[in-house]
């Protein structure tokens, strides 16, 4: 999600700020600006310009200025911006299935903001390439003691544990290519039969 962020009604650019009122978008190398006419006016602290930038592989800019009583200020542009490389993934979801002495862990990886034309969400794994989940899971049955599993698929079966002892999981993605790394999960808690 690209989201333009104003800081007491300002947005500063290249070390100038301006009141804003109207902003335009364009993609890098187009001749015409394109606008965003939802950001005309606005009074709220920001501006979404993620379907502006939904082809997320090319270069994004966008320009501010103010419409002011005594006239207009220059355009303010902001930093180019190229979101596949840019974005900051957010952690998995996680669902666990308890079994007899073990732990079924499914991974579903983050929605981005795009969708498919039947209006389906694109999941964060239609995106990037070897996406890595690392899990953590921990027993109250050992303190201070946790073991780590990475795999690349959506499941992972732990097995050889403690009947009827509740574990926690917790896990994160890991795109060592890009260099991301998200955020873990919230941490989920299930007893084994």
């Amino acid at each position: 999600m690209l989201i333009i962020h104003l800081m007491a009604r300002f947005i500063c650019c290249t070390r100038t700020c301006f009141n804003l009122n109207k902003v335009i978008t364009c993609r890098y190398g187009e001749k015409h600006w394109n606008n965003k006419t939802e950001c005309w006016r606005i009074h709220q602290m920001f501006c979404d310009l993620t379907q502006e930038t939904r082809r997320f592989m090319e270069p994004h800019f966008a320009r501010v200025r103010a419409l002011e009583a005594n006239g207009q200020s220059n355009w303010a542009m902001s930093e180019t911006i190229i979101p596949f490389w840019e974005t900051v993934i957010g952690p998995p979801r996680i669902k666990l299935i308890p079994q007899a002495r073990s732990i079924l862990v499914k991974m579903l990886p983050p929605r981005t903001p795009f969708r498919r034309k039947n209006g389906s969400w694109i999941t964060l794994d239609k995106i990037y390439n070897g996406i890595e989940y690392l899990i953590e899971i921990s027993s109250s049955l050992v303190e201070n003691r946790s073991d780590l599993y990475t795999v690349t698929g959506f499941t992972l079966s732990i097995w050889n544990l403690k009947p009827k002892a509740t574990y926690c999981v917790r896990a994160q993605i890991k795109i060592f290519l890009f260099s991301k790394v998200s955020d873990y999960s919230g941490k989920k808690c299930v007893t084994t039969f």
